[in-house]
């Protein structure tokens, strides 16, 4: 990719402005390989891109998926149409799933930004695995799997209402009820960090308890869901709290 760090970081900032996400994304993924590790208003930018890339792409497919349901008569044409955009979200997942294990996860110098990268991977697996088939699900789920608990295990030395170990522990518990169906660990999970969280509120700063508290909404809105057996929808998805 041409262009030097400054240029790129530039171009990404002034797709942001214009909601051209593809571009940002495709200009930090250029920072990213650029041999030093990313600032962490770099880290947010990229997160930012590629979260806004696959997010509305997401939200397409739900749509589609179901027209496909409400007109059976054209299913077919409206599978087809599917599978087009599932093959963006394959491209989306497969290439920052890459870049965090070629470049990004290796080069963290901090537990914050490992811990930002690892649940990233988790994140993208488990979007991954909204539309792939059999045999490459169980990859992304598998990899999921395994990135989630790395990063709920690194996360246990921080206070349990740091946002940073809160956002983990919702998409873990999310991952946990959508992706591999286990409500009860799922809820088992929530429950467990909301109490240990609200215990912990009083040694954080007043931001700080801002972020703690917007995740625990989430969490807790999540966890009524699954105690009555339903499954979180966009608003609660967890797909938010990343960008605390």
């Amino acid at each position: 990719m041409s262009g030097t760090r400054d240029e790129n970081v530039f171009m990404a900032q002034l797709a942001q402005e214009a909601e051209r996400w593809d571009d940002m994304a495709h200009y930090m993924k250029g920072v990213a390989v650029m041999g030093s590790e990313l600032t962490d208003a770099e880290r947010n930018m990229l997160h930012v891109a590629v979260k806004n890339s696959a997010s509305f792409r997401r939200q397409a497919r739900r749509q589609i998926l179901g027209c496909e349901m409400q007109l059976p008569q054209d299913a077919a044409a409206i599978a087809k149409y599917r599978k087009k955009v599932d093959a963006e979200l394959q491209s989306i997942c497969k290439d920052i799933l890459a870049l965090l294990d070629s470049h990004l996860i290796g080069s963290a110098s901090s537990v914050e930004a490992k811990v930002f990268y690892i649940k990233m991977k988790g994140d993208y697996c488990r979007y991954g695995s909204e539309f792939a088939e059999a045999g490459e699900r169980a990859s992304f789920v598998a990899q999921g799997s395994s990135a989630y608990t790395d990063a709920w295990q690194e996360v246990q030395a921080l206070n349990p209402a740091d946002s940073l170990r809160l956002g983990v522990a919702l998409n873990f518990a999310v991952f946990r009820n959508e992706v591999l169906g286990d409500a009860v660990a799922a809820v088992s999970l929530a429950q467990a960090t909301i109490q240990e969280a609200k215990a912990s509120l009083d040694g954080l700063g007043p931001q700080q308890q801002d972020d703690a508290m917007q995740i625990l909404v989430l969490l807790q809105d999540n966890l009524k869901l699954w105690s009555a057996g339903g499954v979180a929808g966009q608003e609660i998805d967890g797909t938010e709290v990343e960008d605390f």
